[in-house]
């Protein structure tokens, strides 16, 4: 009996040793919020929501050092609503962002970082660093988009997919991402996609800029692809405020379409993070989209302001609250917080708190 004790101590201590050789690091996001949402002036919904001002998640990541500055690295992560029993990943039918938000494992050292796997794209890395209130429950700017797109299922993730961040070479980054064959599938007929897309960012000081450019191309039996997106994304940090700005546009190049369906659709913001106190931080999101391809032209067009304010109730948990406004009067168009109604405006109303472990 003594000697299997200490055989199970010994296998122990070695698995210990092995596990250390990886430093591994949990982490995630928990973040809730109250909504009521109006539609055309009527009550849509009353709701419990996740993700209100950032997306719930669990995360795992981890870096061994190789020597000579190489490091390996990994990142699993994975989408939470925290107001549903779907468990780790689980998320409702329709929701293009899917459970897993990256998967990868890469090298990196003083050439850079290498990264193979389902991805946050350089396209999503410049939503993040430029647009205020992007992606929150208040965000009028990607309901107008679907987001930057890196699929046709909008999501500004990849799967398939390798990537190259450059180091900072006197404030310039680049990224560069490939996306082979994408597994979302427009249609049961169109699934065989491929994107590659270049992130250039310049950063100095308070000061920063950056532009996207993607080629999404490819297509099924009935239905060809072949679009063009850029972007162009600034901030400037005043101190008493820091100021957003981005303009974006996509074009859709394939044969066939008629000249109506091949004009660039674009659509632009400006974004405002006002300090009011130690803690506390009024952002305001205002954006507009020119839709050229709708057979109702210029009456597809949208506008949406947006208005939050976050107090930091300590390191890790944030309190927020927020209203946001999408106006899509013209004919056709079905911008929505709540339920897509053409021809009429919505708003949301919400409250919640963010917890960051």
């Amino acid at each position: 009996m003594q000697k299997k004790i200490i055989a199970l101590a010994v296998a122990g201590l070695a698995s210990t040793a092995a596990f250390a050789q990886t430093n591994v690091t949990i982490y995630g996001i928990a973040d809730a919020y109250v909504a009521q949402v109006r539609s055309n002036g009527s009550l849509t919904s009353t709701q419990v929501g996740s993700g209100g001002l950032s997306t719930s998640r669990i995360g795992f990541k981890g870096v061994e050092d190789l020597g000579n500055g190489l490091k390996a690295l990994f990142v699993l992560e994975y989408r939470l609503d925290v107001d549903r029993n779907l468990g780790i990943g689980g998320t409702a039918a329709g929701n293009a962002s899917g459970p897993a938000r990256q998967q990868l494992v890469g090298l990196t050292g003083g050439f850079g970082t290498v990264a193979a796997g389902r991805l946050q794209t350089t396209a999503f890395d410049w939503q993040v660093k430029y647009i205020t209130l992007g992606a929150t429950a208040f965000d009028g700017y990607n309901k107008m988009t679907g987001a930057y797109r890196i699929n046709l299922t909008n999501d500004s993730r990849a799967e398939n997919a390798v990537a190259y961040i450059s180091p900072s070479m006197g404030g310039v980054t680049v990224a560069l991402n490939h996306a082979f064959a994408l597994e979302q599938a427009a249609s049961s007929t169109a699934s065989n996609y491929s994107a590659t897309l270049l992130g250039v960012y310049f950063d100095k000081g308070p000061f920063s800029i950056g532009f996207v450019g993607e080629k999404l191309q490819g297509g099924g039996a009935s239905e060809s692809v072949e679009v063009t997106d850029l972007a162009l994304g600034t901030s400037f940090d005043a101190g008493f405020a820091k100021f957003t700005g981005t303009y974006q546009t996509t074009k859709n190049n394939a044969p066939g379409l008629s000249a109506t369906a091949q004009k660039f659709n674009s659509v632009y913001h400006l974004g405002a993070q006002i300090p009011v106190s130690a803690k506390g931080t009024v952002h305001v999101q205002w954006a507009q989209n020119n839709n050229k391809t709708s057979t109702h032209v210029g009456d597809d067009n949208g506008k949406g302001l947006a208005v939050a304010y976050t107090h930091a109730l300590s390191k890790r948990t944030t309190a927020y609250a927020g209203y946001g406004y999408l106006d899509n009067s013209g004919n056709g168009s079905s911008y929505s917080y709540g339920t897509s109604r053409p021809e009429g405006s919505s708003n949301i109303i919400a409250a919640g708190v963010r917890h960051s472990f």
